[in-house]
């Protein structure tokens, strides 16, 4: 007959279930003294404690567990606000530095440009000095070039159209200061009516052609009203404005400077 190879396996009682057992045992055995009883009601007490103690450290630790995975996840969520605030920074960073750059490329066009304008036009400034002093005169840099605007009273007479001699004679210290430049040339007359503004236009560009600058380079402008507003510094009545502008070339709307019925006096 072949034995048995099962094998029996003690499975951990629980504090409670061991005094049930003990109590069941001394019930089944019958009758024991006063001090085994009294003994073994102790250690069935001392094991209903113990059995207390550790579901309380079980539950200690259950609620510590929660807490701390409840603190893993907020830590998680904050470093993930961080990780994209910080992207946000970086990005706004990269922006500052590329303004940054484009200011100081542009803040370098400008003084180069400066540097240019006042190769160009410093001499035809001190030529002005005295009528810019007195206001007669305005000189204006733009972007696209330089404005002159001369004051009424110093080309011509009220209402009149032909050039005082004074006139001429600021015209041609202008002409003396441009004729050697490579630029266009354009010139408005100043005047309360269209056609007084035209022939006084004619009378500035004759005499700047007189003056030596090229036909070529001259050109009769019509310039639109917000181009000529005035600005602080500029004569009260506008005689006739000069503007000098980059030579983009001879072109359909060329203008020569016209030639006078008669000569100029």
């Amino acid at each position: 007959m072949k034995r048995s190879r099962t094998r029996w396996c003690r499975t951990p009682q629980r504090p409670e279930a061991i005094a049930g057992a003990i109590l069941l045992a001394v019930a089944t055995l019958g009758c024991v003294s006063a001090g085994s009883y009294e003994r073994l009601s102790d250690e069935v007490e001392r094991l209903r404690e113990e059995n207390e103690r550790l579901e309380a450290a079980s539950s200690g630790v259950d609620r510590a567990r929660i807490e701390a995975l409840e603190r893993a996840e907020d830590l998680r969520e904050e470093r993930d606000r961080e990780a994209a605030e910080l992207r946000r920074l970086e990005r706004k960073v990269k922006e500052l530095e590329s303004a940054l750059a484009a200011h100081e490329r542009a803040r370098e066009a400008v003084a180069a440009r400066a540097a240019v304008n006042d190769a160009r036009f410093g001499p035809l400034r001190s030529e002005l000095d005295g009528e810019l002093a007195s206001g007669s005169v305005a000189i204006v840099e733009r972007p696209e070039g330089l404005r002159v605007v001369i004051g009424e009273e110093a080309l011509f007479a009220p209402g009149a159209s032909d050039l005082t001699a004074g006139g001429r004679a600021l015209l041609g210290r202008i002409a003396l200061r441009i004729r050697d430049e490579d630029q266009r040339v354009e010139v408005e007359g100043g005047a309360e009516t269209p056609p007084l503004r035209l022939t006084r236009g004619a009378s500035v560009l004759r005499a700047l052609a007189a003056g030596g600058v090229p036909n070529e380079q001259l050109r009769a402008g019509s310039f639109a009203e917000e181009e000529i507003a005035e600005e602080e510094g500029f004569p009260a009545r506008r005689g006739a404005e000069i503007r000098l502008l980059p030579n983009l070339g001879a072109g359909p709307g060329a203008v020569s400077a016209p030639t006078p019925p008669s000569p100029v006096p």
